[in-house]
């Protein structure tokens, strides 16, 4: 689903918006898959990626809450600060490009 949800961002009317709400929770979503996998330093990545594209830190979210305190919990507080420093570098290009 998140593969499709993606392709419909990439190729539909929502493709012309330069940040776009939905794309941001959708990588929220991408974050916390990473994070059951033991992908954390993805997931890391990815929430600074939902926070580039939300422009804000959404501290409402179940996805952000769950898979930070995992990756948190796995990484320490120093590799997780620079993976989501990576992830705050990138850009909408870079979260359609994000391959579930």
């Amino acid at each position: 689903w998140h593969a499709k949800a993606l392709a419909l961002l990439a190729d539909g009317a929502a493709s012309l918006l330069p940040s776009n709400p939905l794309l941001a929770t959708l990588v929220e979503g991408l974050a916390a898959l990473a994070a059951a996998r033991g992908d954390y330093v993805a997931a890391a990545e990815r929430l600074g990626l939902a926070d580039t594209l939300h422009g804000f830190r959404d501290v409402s979210s179940l996805e952000l809450t769950r898979a930070e305190a995992a990756a948190r919990s796995a990484l320490g507080e120093e590799r997780l600060a620079a993976a989501y420093a990576r992830g705050r570098a990138l850009d909408r290009a870079d979260a359609l490009a994000i391959v579930p």
